[in-house]
């Protein structure tokens, strides 16, 4: 029957039995690149799971160093027979490791190399392992009698706060030389890793991330394909019988063309641009919206949509081509890059304009495009043989 104990004790108890267990693998393991404990009670055993760079030496010859280890763990603690259980495990990232790194400097001075040298070492494997940050502390008698501290730099580090806690893994070793005792500190801040794997999750709290603005969405209703009829800007007026379901939906659209115009007179033309995209999906056979679009399109200075939706419009309504929309379609050639195709536009609109009968403004106003579009093109005798606007 386990004895009761207050939790005060406990949590004494338990801080007492991790420090003495992490000493006593400290000492066993340290040249097998020991790089700490962690311990798991479970309702039928406690699990000691060794964390090591090197686990292949911890288990040693068919386990035979494992299983010894766990007899003196269970009879040093009174631990019943088959209640205690340790395990070797991998370190991913041996670079990432303060506690390895730091023995790894503990032997490289004890193989007497210089105490820079074996200090820069460690600093350029820990930053090519991918830390934020690392520093190494080396005190005692260097050189002289005179003792000193020598402290190596490298990257970005926090020295305060939260972040402090959860960034940065540090550990301190004695190496006994015949001139002393030095002390050994390194610190190694790890990075961002959203994975968890190689850093903390939880991000800094000084990083600020902008978000891209998202764009104003218009839902539409749905409309009948009996609906979809005529080519104004305005929709069809409800028929008689139709119900009040269809002449709710035309109201809605009714309402989205006034929203597009509101936004035209606000200059807001990437929302008008957005609003009647999404009519042309319901009204795809609307010349004068794609018109619209058209020369929306050409306002924003985007000429090879412009010419999509000029060409739509002429698509939609191929009986129609009076000069506006053949003015239209050259401009957007012309805007798209395309100056002999903008060229031929115009020409036929000026014709289509002359034959029409339409007022002299008109025709100076065509033939004004034109001229610009056989300046752009190089094309100065097409506009030659009409006479000046």
């Amino acid at each position: 029957m386990a004895t009761q104990i207050s939790k005060k004790r406990k949590f004494v108890a338990d801080g007492v039995f991790y420090a003495e267990l992490n000493e006593l693998l400290n000492r066993e393991l340290a040249e097998d690149g020991y790089s700490g404990v962690e311990v798991r009670v479970t309702p039928m055993r406690t699990e000691v799971i060794i964390k090591a760079t090197r686990t292949q030496n911890v288990l040693g010859e068919k386990g035979r160093r494992i299983r010894e280890l766990t007899s003196v763990v269970q009879k040093r603690f009174n631990f019943a027979p088959e209640s205690v259980e340790l395990y070797a495990e991998k370190v991913n990232e041996r670079g990432l490791c303060a506690i390895a790194q730091c023995e790894s400097l503990r032997y490289k001075l004890l193989g007497g190399l210089a105490v820079r040298r074996a200090a820069y070492g460690v600093l350029r494997f820990v930053m090519e392992a991918g830390a934020k940050g690392c520093e190494v502390v080396v005190s005692g008698k260097l050189r002289a009698a005179r003792a000193k501290s020598m402290k190596f730099k490298d990257g970005y580090m926090v020295a305060s706060g939260y972040p402090a806690i959860v960034y940065l893994d540090s550990a301190v070793r004695h190496v006994l030389l015949r001139q002393g005792v030095l002390g050994l500190k390194v610190k190694i801040m790890k990075n961002y890793d959203p994975t968890g794997r190689a850093g903390p999750k939880m991000p800094m709290p000084d990083v600020v991330k902008v978000l891209e603005p998202k764009e104003d969405e218009i839902m539409a209703p749905k409309v009948k394909e009996s609906m979809i009829s005529g080519g104004g800007a305005n929709p069809p007026p409800p028929r008689s019988g139709s119900g009040e379901e269809e002449a709710e939906v035309l109201g809605a659209l009714q309402g989205a063309l006034t929203k597009a115009d509101a936004a035209l007179a606000a200059r807001n033309t990437r929302g008008a641009l957005a609003i009647y995209q999404q009519v042309l999906a319901l009204l795809p056979g609307s010349p004068c919206l794609h018109a619209k679009v058209a020369r929306l399109w050409l306002e924003a200075g985007r000429g090879q949509h412009a010419l999509d939706s000029a060409r739509a419009a002429v698509a939609s309504a191929p009986e129609l081509k009076g000069s506006d929309l053949l003015q239209l379609l050259g401009e957007a050639h012309l805007a798209a890059g395309n100056a002999t195709e903008g060229v031929a536009a115009l020409d036929s609109a000026l014709v289509a304009a002359e034959r029409d009968g339409e007022p002299g403004a008109r025709l100076c106003e065509v033939k004004l495009h034109l001229a610009q579009g056989c300046i752009r093109g190089h094309a100065i005798h097409r506009f030659s043989r009409r006479g000046p606007p």
